[in-house]
């Protein structure tokens, strides 16, 4: 008889024990699935920075970059129209969707050869159908206005939008 509540007591004992094993692991995933989930933020937000910032430095690249040293960060609208009819332009960047969009003044419709300075946008790229998923920086369009000795630069403020599978972590 003494064997048998000895036998109990180690059972009881047996399942309290696997009762705190098993609350402990429970414990233990969900704080995991909460720091995961902190992680997926923290790398969506660094991705959308990152993003923002090559957004920033396109208008600095050399095939859209204003000439001279007056404006850094503009962007030239006479090269980024060049460079749209150039052939490969689509793959230059490796991106799906790249356009760039002047805000102010209001114009309408995609540039031509024949609406070219008085439109609104120019697409570079398009292989996406999903556009509200593209990242999008403001930019400063400029182009020279007139003769190069009496002429000026008129600058108008715009937005670049860039989307593709190599740029930010958006799923």
């Amino acid at each position: 008889m003494i064997n048998k509540k000895a036998q109990m007591k180690i059972q009881q004992m047996a399942f309290v024990l696997l009762a705190l094993v098993i609350l402990f692991a429970l414990v233990f995933l969900i704080y995991m699935r909460i720091r995961i989930s902190g992680l997926e933020q923290n790398a969506k937000l660094l991705g959308d920075q990152e993003t923002r910032e090559i957004l920033g430095k396109m208008s600095q690249s050399p095939e859209l970059s204003w000439p001279d040293d007056s404006c850094v960060d503009c962007i030239d609208l006479e090269k980024a129209w060049a460079l749209k009819s150039s052939p490969g332009i689509e793959t230059f960047w490796n991106l799906d969707f790249l356009q760039i969009t002047l805000l102010y003044p209001n114009k309408t419709g995609e540039c031509n050869s024949a609406n070219f300075p008085e439109c609104r946008t120019i697409t570079f790229s398009n292989k996406t159908k999903d556009i509200g998923a593209a990242y999008e920086a403001y930019v400063s369009l400029c182009r020279a206005v007139g003769e190069v000795s009496s002429g000026y630069v008129k600058c108008e403020l715009g937005k670049i939008y860039a989307s593709g599978k190599n740029i930010g972590v958006k799923k």
